[in-house]
């Protein structure tokens, strides 16, 4: 099973770029839909018709799997039915592209290392509660990258790949950073001050714990967020091992933020240091970035008039935290939506400059 699920994901990852090249997001977003669909059906489907088992989760996602393979090898049935085939040009292909087998599976490796070690060190030094707290701070946290964020980034991967000059990526670097910031931020600040009285609301008392997490790994989910379109540009540019530079640098401080937790005898300490360490890395690899794409720092200073237009926002979260503690959480959302609209009014040139894309 784990050897057809890993297979499925080949042939759907290679599908998906293959789409995203030939720009049928339109075929992309309904793959992603499906699988959802098609995945809590089995579960459902199998659940009350023939058996429950752990390994029905395995089955329900195989079939996702195959479905959404399905919908995305439609969108390219010109590139497989159409187009002849090249050895030679296959070939040279390859050789100009060696960089992504040797680096890409490496930090792809890295990164799924990563993710592993983190959950296996916390379940070692602080237990299952805590791996608990952890999985669902950073579930809610995902929301805005697997909504928005990954959706951008493909786009941006496919229009960088085609301009022909770096003017054209300078523009475009600076377009994108002004746009995730003037996204996001609002949204993250919103859950990092809100979710101690949300998350009860929504997951029960015995959740709770999960909402100092959230509050914690808040600035490094914005971060990732805020970077993730960026570091296609190693891809374009055919450097992509300061991706695996990267990755194994957030391996590395990740593992030595959780031990020096575990000496202080203390989870929060080690999400601290975990949230930190990650932000400066990941800070300092989109500095990097724009200065391999010869964007001067200054040019950043576009950043500080989103910053300032959040003002209003958090002067209304701070006095309705400071002075409304009583009413029923059900404001907390009003509250949260009118500051949400309030930003993006303020920020709204900012945002509609992408509307098409």
């Amino acid at each position: 099973s784990i050897l057809m699920l890993l297979l499925l994901h080949g042939l759907y990852s290679c599908l998906s770029i293959m789409n995203i090249r030939k720009g049928n997001y339109k075929i992309i977003a309904i793959s992603r839909v499906l699988r959802v669909v098609a995945n809590k059906f089995t579960i459902i489907s199998l659940g009350l018709f023939v058996f429950v088992s752990p390994s029905n989760l395995i089955y329900a996602d195989i079939f996702a799997s195959v479905t959404v393979s399905l919908v995305l090898l439609f969108g390219t049935k010109n590139i497989f039915f159409k187009q002849k085939v090249d050895l030679k040009l296959i070939k040279k292909i390859l050789y100009k592209y060696r960089q992504f087998p040797i680096y890409n599976l490496p930090s792809d490796v890295v990164f799924r290392l990563k993710q592993a070690a983190v959950v296996i060190l916390f379940l070692k030094f602080f237990g299952a509660e805590v791996v608990g707290y952890y999985a669902m701070a950073l579930l809610i946290l995902s929301i805005p990258s697997t909504i928005i964020g990954s959706a951008i980034g493909e786009v941006f991967y496919k229009e960088s790949a085609e301009y022909k000059s770096n003017d054209e990526l300078k523009k475009s670097l600076l377009e994108m950073l002004t746009l995730m910031v003037s996204v996001s931020l609002i949204i993250f600040l919103s859950l990092a001050l809100f979710s101690d009285r949300i998350i009860p609301l929504l997951l029960g008392g015995n959740w709770s714990g999960a909402s100092s997490i959230i509050s914690i790994l808040v600035i490094i989910c914005f971060s990732d967020f805020v970077i993730g379109p960026f570091l296609n540009i190693f891809k374009v540019l055919n450097i992509q091992k300061f991706s695996l530079i990267y990755q194994t640098l957030v391996l590395l401080f990740s593992i030595l933020s959780i031990w020096i937790g575990s000496k202080l005898d203390s989870y929060i300490y080690s999400f601290l240091f975990y949230s930190m360490t990650n932000f400066l890395i990941t800070i300092s690899v989109l500095i990097l970035i724009f200065r391999i794409s010869k964007i001067k720092l200054q040019s950043l200073n576009c950043l500080n008039r989103i910053f300032f237009n959040t003002i209003p926002s958090i002067l209304i979260f701070l006095i309705y935290k400071n002075y409304y503690t009583d009413i029923p959480v059900y404001y907390d959302f009003i509250v949260i939506f009118i500051s949400i609209f309030l930003n993006y009014y303020l920020n709204y040139k900012y945002i509609s400059a992408f509307k098409v894309v």
